[in-house]
């Protein structure tokens, strides 16, 4: 016990027991933001801007975990994988969009077409 005690402490005095940024974290916004990037595409607006943002907050994040602020480094971690699947769903929804209409217009040519 008396030795345990001695161990804590010399964790909390040194630096070689500060916990760092998981590497599951690190690599699952990484994964949010491939994600994002394949359903934005080259799509512009508010996407493409949380995307961009996205990659920004994780660039930084990785900077703060390097030096060693890595409470900081996983709130913005957080505010990136957020950042990433926004961009994803307003991604998926432009596509979405996208289609609709091209249907939308060849529905309106067959009417055309129909006489109707």
């Amino acid at each position: 016990m008396r030795h345990l005690s001695k161990l804590v402490l010399a964790c909390a005095l040194g630096t070689g027991c500060a916990t760092a940024v998981p590497q599951a974290k690190i690599d699952g916004v990484q994964k949010s933001i491939n994600g994002a990037a394949d359903a934005v595409g080259s799509q512009s607006g508010v996407a493409a801007d949380r995307l961009a943002d996205a990659k920004r907050e994780f660039d930084s994040a990785m900077q703060m975990a390097k030096s060693g602020s890595t409470d900081d480094a996983l709130r913005v971690l957080e505010k990136s994988d957020s950042d990433a699947k926004l961009a994803q769903a307003l991604g998926v929804e432009g596509t979405t969009r996208s289609q609709l209409q091209s249907v939308l217009d060849q529905i309106k040519t067959l009417k055309a077409q129909l006489g109707r």
